[in-house]
């Protein structure tokens, strides 16, 4: 049977790749309508079929009980899905050959506590490990682009995040409810911060955004209960509406510009729940 299955996977490698379900029923007692069910019944026959694969496909191992995965250094593509509500998974090894990691790919995975992703991987796709409410660590390589819509959302787990000097832009929602972090270094690279991206990050005390950023989105720091120091440069335009609504403690900020020239920012009241103090390279403003 063993010999069997792996001359199918071969034969059917397009088949796979275009990510259709398929069945087997030669010498198997029942047939396997989903993708996750069938990997599962290859694996107990000791065979990894992300070996004979480029492309991880959707649903690969979704909602299994697997506790750890290595895939295959020949994959190239996570895809959507795959490793989605894996309530067990504590650990998994993405290879330097994979640059892309598809929507939801590990998102619910309740158990994972660490993740790697390697300098091959460019993009991080939409909702890849929200809620991810274990995950404590998490480094990203220095070839992706940017921080998707809601990648890290809910990961409550998470206490620190470097986000390296690749990165363009951080997308809406990107760590939304990530209410244990208190360090986040965002490089010169980044240009655009994206509404909610730090919403209800209720730990989180000081933040620097840095000289490149332009624009500050709606709600963005919105709810972050503990922040006390933030500084703002003088390359920011727009600051959309609530980007600091709920920052109770934030009394005052440090503006890299003059007065003047934080007069001309397109800003969208309210700011603030309160009253602020903006100190600047010429004097203060106060401002809500």
């Amino acid at each position: 049977m063993t010999d069997y299955l792996k001359n199918y996977l071969k034969e059917n490698l397009a088949l796979i790749d275009k990510g259709m379900y398929y069945k087997l029923y030669s010498n198997c007692s029942k047939s396997y309508d989903t993708r996750a069910e069938l990997t599962k019944f290859l694996l107990s026959c000791n065979i990894k079929p992300d070996d004979y694969m480029t492309i991880l496909p959707e649903y690969y191992l979704s909602e299994s009980d697997i506790d750890s995965y290595h895939i295959s250094p020949t994959i190239n593509v996570i895809e959507s899905f795959a490793f989605k509500k894996c309530p067990k998974l504590k650990s998994i090894h993405i290879p330097n050959s994979v640059t892309n990691i598809g929507n939801s790919a590990f998102s619910d995975c309740s158990s994972l506590t660490s993740i790697t992703l390697p300098n091959s991987v460019v993009r991080i796709g939409q909702w890849a490990f929200a809620d991810c409410t274990n995950l404590s660590n998490i480094t990203i390589g220095n070839s992706v682009t940017s921080i998707s819509e809601r990648a890290f959302y809910g990961c409550s787990g998470l206490t620190s995040v470097v986000i390296p000097n690749s990165v363009t832009s951080v997308g809406d929602h990107a760590f939304s409810r990530c209410s244990n972090l208190t360090s986040i270094t965002i490089p010169d690279s980044v240009t655009s911060i994206g509404d909610y991206a730090f919403y209800n990050c209720s730990s989180l005390t000081s933040i620097t955004i840095p000289d490149s950023v332009t624009r500050i989105g709606w709600m963005t720091f919105n709810g972050c209960s503990s922040l006390t120091s933030i500084t703002i440069p003088k390359s920011v335009w727009s600051i959309d509406v609530g980007a600091f609504s709920g920052c109770m403690r934030l009394n005052t900020i440090s503006y890299k510009g003059t007065v003047e020239k934080w007069k001309h920012i397109r800003t969208a009241s309210p700011l603030f729940n309160h009253i602020v103090t903006v100190k600047c390279t010429d004097g203060s403003i106060k401002v809500k």
